[in-house]
């Protein structure tokens, strides 16, 4: 059994990784990280992917002394991005956010066959990089074409991935921390401006026009102000609007005669027809010297006829 030369602490703030936090930018510390981690570990072969929605895109490769031979993978990659997809060795470690070990990658049906042959590998570890919920992307790391790995070297890949991913972390909170702060700087001079511009300028005191007054007989009597009359004083009588009141009220005719001094029967015409006509005035008396109206039929005369003996 071959035994791993371990170069990396232990821990996740290494060597290499204290040498990835002084980076300020994130996108230099991903480009950076696959050197760190050839240059810290017995890892000959790094690289390190961005996932883009169901993309993986590599971003950098590292192979130690073989910087032409790591270009070219790194163009062959870029030009067609694995897709992340069941059941896919990558989809795994991203889904179960744990470091993997693969010891067939020649015969595993589960690994990327295009992937595989532009890297030749025999077997190979993969990490995710995360950010708190989210995913940054994937770190694959091997020894060879033909340098079998073990157990220990995915421990120790997944260590650098959680320094890795911590120091990604802290430094894109660094950045946008400065960004805010050069925004509320920008700000704050802005308002600095403005406030001697306003404290400069001469102030001017004009009195407020009076509200014009309203004459009495423009107002509008607002409806459900208090005496109906104001509305109502145009179309109805005092005393329609008496009784058309004491209705709204839910009163008896008996009651709104006994209220308005009438009788029952004079409350319940008041209530049927309120605008009702006066009666009309009595017809002269009949002149007795006149002589009667013939009727209209003219069948009969209204003068009683002379009788026989008078006639003789």
């Amino acid at each position: 059994m071959t035994t791993p030369v371990i170069r990396i602490a232990d821990s996740a703030d290494g060597p290499a990784i204290a040498g990835l936090r002084r980076l300020t930018s994130p996108a230099a510390m991903l480009a950076r990280a696959p050197a760190a981690l050839c240059e810290g570990s017995a890892f000959t072969r790094a690289i390190v992917s961005s996932v883009h929605g169901s993309l993986m895109v590599a971003e950098a490769v590292d192979f130690a002394g073989d910087a032409a031979g790591a270009r070219a993978v790194l163009d062959a990659l870029r030009a067609q991005p694995v897709r992340l997809e069941h059941p896919l060795i990558e989809t795994e470690v991203l889904r179960r956010r744990r470091a993997t070990l693969v010891a067939d990658a020649a015969t595993n049906p589960r690994v990327d066959r295009r992937l595989a042959d532009v890297l030749g590998w025999s077997s190979y570890a993969a990490a995710p990089l995360l950010a708190g919920s989210s995913t940054i992307g994937i770190l694959h790391a091997d020894r060879g074409p033909d340098v079998p790995l073990e157990v220990l070297d995915r421990d120790l890949l997944w260590e650098f991935a959680t320094g890795l991913s911590d120091a990604h972390e802290s430094a894109s909170l660094r950045r946008t921390l400065g960004q805010e702060r050069d925004q509320l700087r920008r700000f704050l001079e802005w308002l600095d401006a403005r406030s001697g511009v306003l404290t400069d300028s001469p102030v001017t005191l004009t009195p407020a026009e009076p509200e014009p007054l309203i004459a009495a007989s423009e107002q509008v009597p607002v409806v459900g102000s208090g005496d109906d009359r104001l509305v109502l004083s145009g179309l109805l009588t005092r005393r329609e609007l008496d009784v058309l009141r004491l209705l709204a009220d839910g009163a008896t005719n008996r009651t709104i005669a006994a209220a308005l001094v009438l009788s029952a029967c004079s409350s319940s015409q008041d209530a049927a027809a309120p605008a009702a006509a006066p009666p009309a005035a009595p017809a002269p008396p009949a002149d007795s010297s006149a002589p009667p109206a013939a009727s209209s039929g003219g069948a009969m005369s209204s003068t009683p006829a002379p009788s026989s003996s008078s006639s003789q």
